[in-house]
């Protein structure tokens, strides 16, 4: 059936407003710091948790059944086939042009990851008002998008695609690692020449660092002994200071080298000293560290920026070796990005590790995290009749409840009203997260790696997966009438890259890093693709509904 061409134009056009208008709500949001970074992980957590598990149950029990399976084969397979060649294209920009060497991981998440969930649901469900799709086409193709997202889950967690961005954080090399030392103002002396010139050369060095430190950032008329000016500590605080300073006495005498936990110990209790110094000297600063904690007075400092994602996200520098099992698991369950590729083999049993098969483990305990769990158990239930018959209604016989609904009709209710929130949300998220990036120092010529790959991402794809479908189309696997499924097909190749990647790569960065290539490298990448995506995707939904509707 043959559209008006202006309309067609203006139904393609009319969602993208919507998209960028929410979008525009969580940026303005995140710019006033009412979605604060601490605010912003805490919702999506609940939308990992809760909204989105939700959303799968209600729309793939309601709407898919046991005559749709060949569709969902086919859906996994177009999703295998957009993620490799997405692979495809980063290997294209590797080759091409400069890409820095340690955001190599982070240009093939880019290219294998899309944001596969919020952006088509949200088209979906703006144009199912009954001109191109109807409300039961639009759901249906909400059920299909989700399993998209399954294979997407499946690949990012489960197989543990998220170590293509850790690796761009493994060790650098020794020159590398020589700068770095040089270039830290605690111990500028190189680690490996200060344990070369004895141990009692290193230990003065650091305290004369130390030393000087504290005469610069101390004013001497607010040092403890100063009776007129400081309050004077509690037994507490002065068992608690003769205490660490006599261990630092007692390392200074020991004959060995310094190691860096004993240096990270040194300047974190330094640290600590400091700022328990500086609040028994000045009471404003302690009425400005209580105030910091009030809303109101958050929402009149500066927006937060990149650097406060870091803070709040980085566990670089956490050693997780004592934790339990139990304590893994519920990490893993209830948080996106905070995993690591030790967690792989942590994770398993001691007979797996033996036979190096503690992915299998992994793979397990990832399929029961919220998303995973809820695809499998709706899955489970739309392909079993009588199961289905439960939820919805069905040509199969079960005695109704009183309402003259299926008896379990009441977990569909709170699953589409709970499930309602997570698409709005998730993109206002996307929103707060796009007002916080920023690129301090990009590497020369990078901005056309970036580019390239945008280009390959939302214009060449999306003309590769019009071909794909017409190949499906031809050869018999999906219906020439079932517009829904060629149509989410077809924008799930033209769809920009998972914002989630910002998150996974401030986990891995250290706060006080000298640079930060892989989170500046990451930022401008996505900035990037928003302003051609407001084009490109329309494009793509009005090619499809003149051409194959």
């Amino acid at each position: 059936m043959k559209y008006p061409i202006g309309d067609v134009i203006w139904s393609a056009v009319k969602p993208i407003i919507k998209i960028y208008l929410i979008l525009l709500t969580g940026f303005l949001l995140a710019k006033k710091n009412i979605l604060t970074v601490e605010t912003t992980r805490s919702l999506s957590d609940m939308v990992l948790t809760v909204f989105l598990p939700c959303l799968t149950f209600n729309k793939v029990v309601a709407n898919i059944q046991g005559s749709d399976i060949k569709d969902v084969g086919v859906i996994c397979l177009s999703a295998v086939i957009i993620f490799g060649t997405g692979a495809l294209c980063s290997a294209i920009v590797k080759a091409v042009s400069p890409v820095p060497k340690r955001w190599t991981g982070g240009l093939f998440a880019g290219g294998i990851f899309p944001n596969i969930s919020d952006i088509p649901i949200a088209y979906l469900q703006t144009m199912d008002s009954g001109f191109l799709l109807t409300e039961a086409q639009g759901e249906k193709g909400v059920s299909h998008v989700i399993i998209f997202l399954a294979m997407f889950t499946l690949c990012l967690f489960n197989i543990g695609g998220f170590r293509l961005i850790e690796y761009d954080f493994r060790k650098v090399d020794d020159e590398e690692q020589l700068k770095r030392q040089i270039s830290n103002p605690i111990n500028p002396v190189p680690l490996d020449k200060v344990q070369t010139q004895g141990s009692m050369q290193s230990t003065n060095n650091l305290d004369t660092v130390l030393e000087e430190a504290d005469e610069d950032e101390t004013p001497k008329e607010e040092l403890p002994g100063d009776e007129t000016n400081t309050p004077p500590l509690s037994e507490y605080d002065q068992s608690d200071s003769s205490t660490e300073d006599s261990e630092l006495a007692q390392e200074d005498q020991m004959p060995v080298p310094l190691t860096e936990d004993m240096m990270r110990r040194r300047r974190n209790s330094t640290s600590s000293r400091r700022s328990d110094l500086s609040q028994l000297t000045a009471s404003s600063t302690a009425s400005s560290l209580r105030s910091f904690h009030r809303v109101s007075d958050l929402r009149r400092m500066p927006s937060q920026t990149i650097n406060d994602v870091v803070d709040e996200y980085s566990e670089a520098d956490v050693d997780r070796q004592d934790e339990t099992q139990r304590q893994r698991l519920v990490r893993v369950l209830t948080s996106e990005v905070g995993v690591k590729a030790s967690d792989i083999k942590d994770s398993s049993p001691s007979f797996l590790k033996k036979y190096h098969l503690s992915i299998v483990s992994f793979f397990l305990q990832n399929c029961l995290r919220p998303c995973s769990l809820a695809i499998i158990i709706s899955l489970i239930v739309a392909f079993v009749p009588w199961l289905k018959a439960l939820f919805v209604k069905t040509t199969v016989y079960m005695p109704s409840a009183p309402d003259t609904l299926p008896p379990l009709n009441f977990i569909m209710d709170y699953t589409s009203y709970i499930g309602a929130a997570s698409v709005p949300l998730a993109l206002i998220l996307l929103g707060g997260c796009i007002a916080r990036l920023k690129f301090d120092n990009l590497a020369p010529g990078f901005w056309r790696s970036a580019l390239i790959l945008v280009v390959l991402r939302l214009c060449v794809m999306p003309i590769l997966g019009v071909l794909w479908v017409n190949r499906l189309v031809s050869s018999g696997w999906i219906s020439k009438d079932d517009i829904t499924l060629k149509l989410v097909i077809c924008m799930s190749w033209g769809l920009p890259s998972m914002t989630t990647q910002i998150y996974f790569t401030a986990f891995l960065t250290e706060p006080d890093a000298p640079d930060k290539v892989q989170l500046d490298c990451t930022s401008f990448y996505l900035l990037l693709q928003y302003p051609l995506l407001v084009i490109s995707l329309p494009f793509v939904v009005t090619y499809v509904v003149e051409n194959m509707f």
